[in-house]
C-alpha cells in the first residue's frame, strides 16, 4: 500500500511539476533559514553549559552600583570571607584581567587575555590541561598556564614546560601547564592564567593589597561553586546581608549600605550581561527576534504550500469524488494529504540541509558566528519537519471534506466550499511580510540614528595608542608629546585612562551639600583631553600645566552630574568642594563643567561623570591629526614612538572605529533583518505568482468572454490584480498596528531612540503592493493576451 501511495504521489507531483518545484524551492529556502536561525539561537543558549558543574556555579555581582545598575566586578576579599561563613560554598575562584606585555626571546606582544586566577580554577571550571598537572599548575607564585594557541605563538612546536615568559619587563613566569583552548561558547576566554599570589608582590599597593583585601575596592570577577544541596534562594539573601560583618562601621556607612550583593547563574551570564563584563556578550532579546523571524518565514512557506495544494485540488476533484464514491472515508483522504505534505517536506529538508552548507559563510558574516551542523540540530530538523507537515497538510485536508461527489460530477466544482482562493491565508502571509518590512526599516533607522547622532565630542581623526598602564610611557609622555607637536599634522595630544566607547568605572565621591557619598563614573585624564576630543566647556576652565595644584584635587564634571547635584546653572558648580573617597583625605574643588557627551553608545543614558588628573591610571594616548594623508601621519607617530620606546611594540586604533564597536550587535541584527526579510518577500512573491496562475487557469473562459464583449488587456489586468491588492490593503490594517506596538516596545531598550516615522508604513505598504502587482500581473497579462477563440473552443 505504501509502495502504491509513493508511486501515485510522485506521478501526481510530476504532472504538476511547475507547482511542485515552487513548493520545493519555497519550503527548502524557508527550512534552511529556520535551521540557520535555530542553530544560532541554540548556540547562544549553549554558552558555558559544557562545564559539568555549570548548574552549581554562580557569579557574585553587585546589585546597586550607583548610576551603573548591576555590576560583575566585586572585591577580591569577598569570596575568601564567604567561604568561611557559608558551608554551601564548596570552592571559589577569582579572576583579574591584567593586559600585559609578554616577551619570550624575540617574540614580544601585548596580550589582553592574561588573567590572574586562584589555583582552584580547575576545580570549579572544566578547563583541562594537555600538559602539566592541573592540581599544582598554579600553586606557586610566578607560574603560568598557556593555551595551546598561545604556546605555539611563543614557543612554536617545542615544549614550553619549564621555560619562562617575561611579563611587563618585570618578572619571569615559569610555564607549568598547557591548557586546551577554551571553547568558543564561553562568556570569556583566556590565553594565559597566572596565580593571584603573584600580585601580592606587585609594586603598586593598590594591586598588591587593597584590591585583594578591601571589600570596597572592586576589581575582581568572583565565581562560587556551591554544593549540590545548596538552596540559592536562601543563600542569596544571606550573602546580601553579610556586608556589615566585614566592614568597619565607617566604610559600611560610606559604601556598603546599598551594595546589593547577589548571585547570577553561570549559564545566565551571556544573555543577561551586566556592567563590567570581561568580554562583549549577547542579548536575549535578539534571540527572541531571530526565533520569531524563523517562524514567520516558515509560516509564509507553509501558507504557500497550503494555498497551492488547495488550489490544485480543483484539478483533483474528480479523483477525490471517485474515491469518496467508492467508499474512502475522510480519515483516509486526510492521511493522503498529510502523506503528500510529509513527502514534499522530506525532500525539502534534504535540499535545505544542502542549502545551509552553501549559505553558512554568509550567515557567519551576518551573525559573527560560524554555523556548525551538529547532533543538536537533528531534534530541530525533526520539529521543523513535523510542524511543516502539519501546517502544509492541515488546510487541504480540511477543504477536502467539502467535496461532494454529486456536485463534482455535475461540473459545478466552482461552488464547492473552500475551493476558492484562500483569502485568509494570503492576508496572513502579508500581515507577516508587512510586519517584517516595517521592523527592518525601524531597526535600520535606529541604527543610523545612533551612528549619526552628535556625540557632544569629535572622535574623527583621533588615533589612540594603548599604553596599558606602563609607567615608563607615562613618565616619558611629556617628552613624547612635545616631539609629536613639532609636526604640523599633529593638532593635539593627550593621555587618559579611557577613551570614548569603553566601560567607565566609578569612584566614591561626596560633593558639597550631599548627605551621602555616591559612586560616579570617573575618567582620569591628562592635559588637553577636552581640546583633543573637542568637548565644549560650559563654565570654568580646563586643566592647566602651569598650575601644580591641577591634580586629583581639582575636578571637571559634566552637565549630568551638575544637574544631579542641583546646579542647573553650570556656573554654580565652580569652586564647589568635594571629598574624593569621602574619607577626609583627598578633598578639592570643581574647576569646570563640560557639555554632556555620549561616552558610551546611545543605548545608555549619559552618566554623571567627573574628570581629574591622576597619572597612575593612564592607559591611552590620544592624538588628533589634521591631515588628509593619514598614512603619513601614522608613519611619523610610529617613528617618534620608536625613538622614545624602542623596546615596546607600536599599536594603535582609531577612536571612531573603536566607538563603533558598541553597535556591532545592532548592525548584525539589522543585516539579519535585511537578508531574511528579503527571503520572506521572495517566498510570498513566488507563492503569489503560482497562485495567480492557478486562479487565472480557472477563469480562462470568463476572461475570454470579457475580451469578446470588449474588455481590454489593461482592464483585465487591473481586475485580476485588484483582487489581490484589496487583500494587501486589508493586511496593512492588521499588520501596521501590531508592528508599531512590537517595534515601539523594542525601541524602549534604547535610552536615545527614534520616534517611528509615518514614512516607514507608507513605504512598506508601497513595497507590498508593488510585489503583488508584479507577481500577479505577469500571469494576468499572459492570460489577457490569449486568443479568446482558443479558450472557448474546448466547450
Amino acid at each position: 500500500m505504501l509502495h502504491n501511495f509513493l508511486i501515485l504521489t510522485c506521478r501526481r507531483l510530476w504532472r504538476m511539476r511547475a507547482f511542485t518545484f515552487v513548493n520545493l524551492i519555497g519550503l527548502s529556502v524557508a527550512i534552511a533559514s529556520c535551521i540557520l536561525l535555530s542553530g544560532h539561537v541554540m548556540d547562544e543558549l549553549s554558552y558555558d553549559r559544557y562545564h559539568t558543574r555549570a548548574e552549581r556555579i554562580f557569579r557574585l555581582n553587585l546589585g546597586n552600583l550607583t548610576h551603573g545598575g548591576r555590576s560583575a566586578i566585586t572585591s577580591g576579599a569577598m569570596a575568601r570571607d564567604f567561604a568561611q561563613d557559608f558551608p554551601e560554598i564548596v570552592s571559589y575562584v577569582r579572576f583579574k584581567q591584567f593586559p600585559s606585555l609578554i616577551e619570550q626571546g624575540e617574540s614580544q606582544f601585548y596580550e589582553d587575555r592574561l588573567f590572574y586566577a586562584d589555583s582552584t580554577v580547575f576545580d570549579v571550571f572544566d578547563f583541562t590541561l594537555s600538559q602539566g598537572d592541573q592540581q599544582t599548575a598554579l600553586d606557586e607564585p610566578f607560574s603560568i598556564v598557556l593555551t595551546e594557541t598561545a604556546a605555539k605563538k611563543y614557543f612554536g612546536d617545542a615544549s614550553p614546560l619549564g621555560r619562562s615568559l617575561k611579563i611587563d619587563n618585570n618578572n619571569e613566569f615559569e610555564v607549568t601547564g598547557i591548557m586546551h583552548d577554551m571553547p568558543r561558547n564561553s562568556h570569556f576566554t583566556a590565553d594565559f592564567l597566572a596565580p593571584i599570589s603573584s600580585l601580592e608582590n606587585h609594586p603598586d599597593s593598590s594591586v598588591s593589597y587593597w584590591q585583594l583585601n578591601s571589600w570596597f575596592s572592586h576589581y575582581y570577577h568572583t565565581y562560587l561553586l556551591l554544593n549540590s544541596e545548596a538552596d540559592v534562594k536562601t543563600l542569596g539573601p544571606k550573602i546580601e546581608k553579610i556586608t556589615v560583618k566585614y566592614s568597619n562601621p565607617e566604610h559600611f556607612e560610606l559604601y556598603g549600605r546599598d551594595m546589593g550583593l547577589y548571585l547570577q547563574p553561570l549559564t545566565d551570564i551571556h544573555l543577561n550581561p551586566v556592567f563590567g563584563e570581561l568580554q562583549p556578550q549577547g542579548r536575549r532579546q535578539n534571540l527572541y527576534i531571530f526565533g520569531i523571524v524563523a517562524l514567520i518565514i516558515l509560516l509564509i512557506a507553509c501558507s504557500n504550500y497550503a494555498n497551492l495544494t488547495t488550489a490544485l485540488a480543483l484539478h483533483r476533484n474528480r479523483e477525490i469524488g471517485v474515491r469518496k464514491a467508492l467508499g474512502e472515508n475522510q480519515q483516509m483522504l486526510t492521511s493522503t494529504f498529510f502523506g503528500e505534505a510529509f513527502l514534499v517536506t522530506s525532500i525539502s529538508i534534504i535540499l535545505a540541509v544542502a542549502l545551509t552548507g552553501l549559505a553558512s559563510p554568509v550567515f557567519a558574516h551576518i551573525t559573527g558566528q560560524q554555523f556548525e551542523f551538529n547532533n543538536r540540530m537533528w531534534p530541530v530538523i525533526l520539529a521543523i519537519c513535523m510542524l511543516t507537515t502539519f501546517l502544509g497538510g492541515l488546510y487541504p485536508a480540511y477543504v477536502s471534506r467539502s467535496f461532494s461527489p454529486i456536485h463534482i460530477f455535475r461540473k459545478d466544482a466552482q461552488k464547492i466550499k473552500g475551493i476558492a482562493i484562500n483569502k485568509g491565508l494570503i492576508i496572513f502571509q502579508f500581515v507577516l511580510s508587512l510586519g517584517l518590512i516595517v521592523s527592518t526599516f525601524v531597526v535600520h533607522s535606529q541604527l543610523k540614528y545612533m551612528q549619526r547622532q552628535p556625540l557632544g565630542m569629535n572622535i574623527d581623526q583621533v588615533i589612540v595608542l594603548p599604553t596599558r598602564g606602563n609607567p615608563e610611557i607615562t613618565h616619558r609622555f611629556a617628552a613624547f608629546e612635545q616631539a609629536l607637536k613639532n609636526s604640523p599634522d599633529i593638532q593635539s595630544t593627550t593621555i587618559s585612562e579611557l577613551v570614548p566607547g569603553e566601560q567607565v568605572y566609578g569612584f566614591a565621591c561626596k560633593f558639597e551639600d550631599q548627605e551621602f557619598a555616591a559612586n560616579y563614573a570617573s575618567n582620569p585624564v591628562g592635559y588637553d583631553y577636552f581640546e583633543t576630543y573637542q568637548m565644549t566647556l560650559l563654565a570654568g576652565r580646563t586643566f592647566l600645566r602651569d598650575l601644580q595644584t591641577d591634580t586629583i584635587e581639582k575636578a571637571i564634571i559634566n552637565e549630568a552630574l551638575a544637574r544631579e547635584l542641583g546646579w542647573d546653572d553650570p556656573n554654580e558648580a565652580i569652586h564647589k568642594r568635594f571629598d574624593f573617597g569621602n574619607d577626609g583625605v583627598t578633598t578639592g574643588e570643581v574647576i569646570g563643567v563640560v557639555k554632556d557627551a555620549h561616552f558610551n553608545s546611545l543605548r545608555q543614558n549619559i552618566r554623571p561623570m567627573l574628570f581629574f588628573i591622576s597619572p597612575m591610571f593612564y592607559h591611552r594616548i590620544s592624538i588628533r591629526v589634521n591631515t588628509d594623508n593619514m598614512q603619513a601621519s601614522l608613519d611619523q607617530i610610529e617613528e617618534t614612538w620608536r625613538q622614545f620606546f624602542p623596546d615596546l611594540p607600536f599599536e594603535y586604533f582609531f577612536a571612531d572605529a573603536h566607538f563603533g564597536k558598541q553597535y556591532i550587535t545592532d548592525q548584525r541584527l539589522a543585516h539579519a533583518f535585511t537578508y531574511f526579510v528579503t527571503i520572506a518577500i521572495l517566498l510570498a512573491a513566488i507563492g503569489l505568482i503560482s497562485l495567480s496562475a492557478l486562479m487565472i487557469r480557472r477563469r480562462v473562459k470568463e476572461i475570454a468572454i470579457r475580451k469578446v464583449i470588449g474588455a481590454t488587456t489593461s482592464g483585465l489586468t487591473r481586475m485580476l490584480t485588484g483582487e489581490f491588492v484589496k487583500l494587501v490593503v486589508f493586511a496593512m490594517i492588521i499588520a501596521f498596528p501590531l508592528a508599531w506596538y512590537a517595534m515601539n516596545t523594542w525601541l524602549k531598550t534604547y535610552a536615545f531612540r527614534i520616534e517611528i516615522p509615518i514614512w516607514v508604513f507608507i513605504v512598506s505598504g508601497i513595497i507590498a503592493i508593488i510585489v503583488v502587482v508584479l507577481s500577479v500581473s505577469i500571469q494576468s497579462v499572459k492570460a489577457a493576451l490569449n486568443n479568446p477563440v482558443t479558450s472557448l473552443r474546448s466547450e
